[in-house]
């Protein structure tokens, strides 16, 4: 087919109309699944996906068609990729899954648009994968930090660094997204 494509939903009517093909045909998107790519939650128009190389999470507008970079890591991290990655619903903070060449994780790296700084949590267990909250204040890594029954969670203060551990025995949540 013409790749991933756009619907417009009327919600008055439940009237769905297809738009058309997201990319041009000449694109690499084009032929891209679509997996893991998400909206915006403030900028309706604004889609969320990572590049081509892996090294950076852009912000593309289905409407003007124009592609911007929020943060990379390949200047910090050369070599590594990221994956899994969500945001905030302001879109100021940013969190992915920091793989390195032979896509082992590495931990989270978070990316905070209003200082331009972007924090590496390096994993302490096997990683499975990290979550930013809505408001963008809290970082919840899901990793069996104890070796001991199954995945814990790392919940981290963005704003003081403090940092909780809540053990899978205690309570810890497997499957779940913090977003809105």
């Amino acid at each position: 087919g013409s790749g991933p494509t756009l619907f417009e939903l009327d919600k008055s009517t439940g009237q769905l109309t297809k738009v058309g093909p997201l990319f041009p045909s000449t694109s690499p998107y084009s032929n891209f699944t679509g997996e893991g790519w998400y909206f915006s939650y403030s900028m309706p128009t604004q889609l969320y996906l990572l590049s081509s190389d892996l090294t950076a999470l852009m912000r593309y507008d289905v409407v003007s068609h124009q592609m911007t970079q929020v943060f990379s890591v390949s200047s910090q991290y050369p070599g590594d990729s990221i994956f899994q990655c969500n945001t905030s619903n302001d879109d100021q903070t940013d969190a992915c899954t920091l793989k390195d060449s032979s896509y082992q994780p590495l931990g989270c790296v978070v990316y905070q648009a209003g200082s331009g700084k972007l924090t590496l949590y390096p994993k302490t267990g096997s990683f499975d994968e990290c979550q930013i909250d809505k408001s963008g204040n809290w970082l919840v890594i899901k990793e069996n930090v104890d070796n001991a029954y199954n995945e814990d969670n790392r919940i981290i203060d963005l704003q003081s660094g403090a940092e909780t551990v809540l053990y899978d025995q205690d309570g810890a949540a497997g499957r779940f997204h913090v977003g809105s």
